[in-house]
Protein backbone atom coordinates (compact mmCIF):
# COMPACT_ATOMS: atom_id res chain seq x y z
CA UNK A 1 0.00 0.00 0.00
CA UNK A 2 1.14 3.70 -0.77
CA UNK A 3 2.39 5.81 2.20
CA UNK A 4 -0.77 8.17 1.80
CA UNK A 5 -3.48 5.61 1.50
CA UNK A 6 -1.73 3.66 4.44
CA UNK A 7 -2.54 6.82 6.83
CA UNK A 8 -5.78 7.53 5.66
CA UNK A 9 -6.79 4.00 6.50
CA UNK A 10 -5.34 4.18 9.66
CA UNK A 11 -6.77 7.27 10.61
CA UNK A 12 -10.33 5.98 9.48
CA UNK A 13 -9.72 2.91 11.26
CA UNK A 14 -9.14 5.26 14.70
CA UNK A 15 -12.42 7.88 13.74
CA UNK A 16 -14.75 4.42 13.76
CA UNK A 17 -12.58 3.15 17.22
CA UNK A 18 -13.33 6.66 18.59
CA UNK A 19 -17.30 6.13 17.58
CA UNK A 20 -17.91 2.75 17.55
CA UNK A 21 -21.50 3.43 18.87
CA UNK A 22 -22.52 5.92 16.42
CA UNK A 23 -20.32 3.65 13.50
CA UNK A 24 -22.36 0.59 14.44
CA UNK A 25 -25.79 2.53 14.50
CA UNK A 26 -24.64 4.19 11.20
CA UNK A 27 -23.97 0.59 9.41
CA UNK A 28 -27.19 -0.76 10.56
CA UNK A 29 -29.23 2.04 9.33
CA UNK A 30 -27.07 1.93 5.83
CA UNK A 31 -27.47 -2.29 5.94
CA UNK A 32 -31.21 -1.80 6.68
CA UNK A 33 -31.72 0.63 3.49
CA UNK A 34 -29.83 -1.69 1.24
CA UNK A 35 -31.84 -4.33 2.26
CA UNK A 36 -35.51 -2.27 1.68
CA UNK A 37 -34.30 -1.25 -1.09
CA UNK A 38 -33.75 -5.06 -2.27
CA UNK A 39 -36.97 -6.26 -1.40
CA UNK A 40 -38.64 -3.54 -2.81
CA UNK A 41 -37.02 -3.71 -6.07
CA UNK A 42 -38.37 -8.10 -5.78
CA UNK A 43 -41.26 -6.49 -5.13
CA UNK A 44 -41.99 -4.72 -7.87
CA UNK A 45 -40.21 -6.32 -10.52
CA UNK A 46 -41.81 -10.14 -10.02
CA UNK A 47 -45.37 -7.69 -10.27
CA UNK A 48 -46.34 -9.19 -6.64
CA UNK A 49 -47.38 -5.78 -6.33
CA UNK A 50 -50.42 -6.45 -8.33
CA UNK A 51 -51.70 -8.75 -6.02
CA UNK A 52 -51.50 -7.14 -2.59
CA UNK A 53 -55.36 -6.10 -2.00
CA UNK A 54 -53.68 -3.94 0.65
CA UNK A 55 -53.22 -0.99 -1.82
CA UNK A 56 -55.74 2.33 -1.38
CA UNK A 57 -56.32 1.27 -5.02
CA UNK A 58 -58.06 -1.63 -3.53
CA UNK A 59 -60.11 -0.22 -1.07
CA UNK A 60 -63.62 -0.97 -2.47
CA UNK A 61 -62.75 -4.87 -3.14
CA UNK A 62 -61.52 -5.40 0.41
CA UNK A 63 -65.19 -4.57 1.61
CA UNK A 64 -66.31 -7.28 -1.00
CA UNK A 65 -63.81 -10.31 0.24
CA UNK A 66 -65.58 -12.36 2.89
CA UNK A 67 -64.22 -15.54 4.86
CA UNK A 68 -65.31 -18.67 3.21
CA UNK A 69 -68.06 -20.37 4.69
CA UNK A 70 -67.55 -23.41 2.77
CA UNK A 71 -64.71 -24.35 4.44
CA UNK A 72 -64.52 -28.34 4.32
CA UNK A 73 -65.28 -29.34 7.79
CA UNK A 74 -62.45 -30.32 9.79
CA UNK A 75 -61.15 -32.85 12.55
CA UNK A 76 -61.53 -32.21 16.19
CA UNK A 77 -58.73 -32.06 18.40
CA UNK A 78 -60.62 -33.67 20.69
CA UNK A 79 -62.83 -36.31 20.12
CA UNK A 80 -63.12 -40.25 19.75
CA UNK A 81 -60.78 -41.88 17.41
CA UNK A 82 -63.07 -45.16 16.47
CA UNK A 83 -64.01 -46.81 13.14
CA UNK A 84 -66.14 -44.13 11.34
CA UNK A 85 -63.96 -40.99 12.15
CA UNK A 86 -60.52 -43.49 10.63
CA UNK A 87 -62.54 -44.12 7.63
CA UNK A 88 -63.70 -40.68 6.72
CA UNK A 89 -59.63 -39.63 7.29
CA UNK A 90 -58.89 -42.34 5.18
CA UNK A 91 -61.65 -41.94 2.44
CA UNK A 92 -60.84 -38.08 2.98
CA UNK A 93 -56.72 -38.88 2.26
CA UNK A 94 -56.99 -40.80 -0.60
CA UNK A 95 -59.01 -38.44 -2.44
CA UNK A 96 -56.31 -35.88 -1.72
CA UNK A 97 -53.49 -38.26 -2.62
CA UNK A 98 -55.32 -39.17 -5.88
CA UNK A 99 -55.20 -34.94 -6.74
CA UNK A 100 -51.35 -35.09 -6.31
CA UNK A 101 -50.74 -38.56 -8.13
CA UNK A 102 -52.83 -36.92 -11.02
CA UNK A 103 -51.00 -33.40 -11.19
CA UNK A 104 -48.60 -33.49 -13.87
CA UNK A 105 -45.09 -32.23 -12.04
CA UNK A 106 -43.27 -31.16 -15.92
CA UNK A 107 -45.92 -29.80 -17.23
CA UNK A 108 -45.97 -26.46 -18.61
CA UNK A 109 -48.90 -25.69 -16.89
CA UNK A 110 -47.89 -26.71 -13.11
CA UNK A 111 -49.16 -23.43 -11.67
CA UNK A 112 -52.32 -23.42 -13.87
CA UNK A 113 -55.45 -22.50 -11.75
CA UNK A 114 -56.49 -26.14 -12.76
CA UNK A 115 -53.36 -27.90 -11.69
CA UNK A 116 -53.74 -26.16 -8.25
CA UNK A 117 -57.03 -27.10 -7.63
CA UNK A 118 -58.42 -23.04 -8.13
CA UNK A 119 -60.53 -23.31 -11.13
CA UNK A 120 -64.06 -23.24 -9.56
CA UNK A 121 -63.12 -20.82 -6.79
CA UNK A 122 -61.47 -17.67 -9.30
CA UNK A 123 -65.13 -17.23 -11.45
CA UNK A 124 -66.84 -14.05 -10.01
CA UNK A 125 -69.90 -12.79 -12.18
CA UNK A 126 -69.36 -9.49 -14.30
CA UNK A 127 -69.96 -6.41 -12.02
CA UNK A 128 -72.37 -4.40 -14.07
Amino acid sequence: MKPHTQRTVQAARQLIEQHRFAAFITGVIGLAIVLVLISMRLYYSSDAFRLDLSRPEYVELRSEITKGSETKDAFEAQGSVDEAVLDDFLRRYNTEADKVLKAKAFANDVLSDEQLGLSGSSEQPAAE
